[in-house]
């Protein structure tokens, strides 16, 4: 893959990203069914567990990766109104706003090989913002949605993908992710909308404890929510204690799919950045 980007500021809290990149997207197969500890296991295909690639949303055919080439130029706008800054040593120093941040993005692709040749354009539209009370406290949101203005030649790296993290076990602060669904599974070549809200707090229930309260450990609630014509809305709700000796954070979520239980599960995560 080659990328190319350029970030500039055009005025006071807008900025501009313009990025172009060229992919050559073979599909990988796996190429040894070898295993110590589970021989009796056969290796399945390298695609994801994901309903398009199945076949089982109506209204599509099974998706079938190909080998093919992939064009893509993308202009990514983001404002924060009544931005403040100040001169320091002659640097210039963000001082942040009391508005939320706006941000607006579209992408045009461009996918061929022998047999197929199209374009696709997707559009998708965000506003953001983190409250901070006091140096502990914060409250944050985020809320974006977007589609497609042309799918037809739209391959299946190309879909919107929501950010699901199944591992256990974390190795980074996935901020705004979905953690009881398996990777790349919940996807949109259409129409799609997610939110999400936190709040962090250093007192709330697990840090009245006895001995526990005189730590520097916070809890944290979050709701996360996304809709997609064909999947509905799945939503997850977590409660977490962080800064777990200052690297790990402990989590438990709650998942619902159009109001119905659809799962619950642990997650630990160690922040090493």
């Amino acid at each position: 893959m080659i990328t190319f980007g350029h970030r500039g500021d055009i005025a006071n809290g807008l900025n501009m990203t313009l990025s172009a990149s060229w992919e050559n997207r073979e599909v990988l197969e796996n190429t040894t069914d070898f295993s110590i500890f589970r021989t009796n296991d056969t290796y399945t295909v390298n695609l994801p567990d994901n309903p398009f690639v199945t076949g089982e949303v109506d209204g599509y055919e099974a998706i079938i990766p190909v080998n093919h080439k992939h064009a893509s130029f993308s202009a990514d706008m983001s404002f924060v109104p009544n931005n403040h800054y100040r001169i320091s040593n002659g640097m210039k120093v963000n001082l942040g706003s009391g508005y939320p941040t706006f941000r607006l993005m579209w992408k045009h692709g461009f996918n061929y090989n022998d047999t197929l040749s199209g374009h696709y354009d997707m559009i998708k539209a965000e506003i953001s913002e983190k409250i901070h009370y006091g140096a502990l406290s914060e409250f944050s949101w985020r809320l974006l949605g977007g589609g497609f203005i042309n799918n037809k030649n739209l391959q299946l790296q190309d879909q919107y993908f929501f950010n699901t993290q199944a591992s256990p076990v974390l190795l980074n602060n996935y901020s705004d992710a979905f953690f009881l669904k398996p990777y790349y599974c919940i996807s949109a070549p259409d129409y799609f909308a997610e939110g999400h809200i936190g709040y962090t707090t250093p007192y709330l229930l697990f840090k009245r404890l006895p001995g526990i309260s005189k730590t520097l450990m916070r809890e944290n609630l979050s709701l996360s929510m996304l809709w997609t014509p064909d999947y509905g809305v799945y939503s997850e709700i977590g409660y977490s204690v962080s800064e777990i000796f200052l690297l790990a954070e402990m989590g438990v979520y709650t998942g619902f799919r159009n109001l119905s239980y659809d799962g619950i599960g642990i997650r630990l995560t160690l922040r090493f950045n």
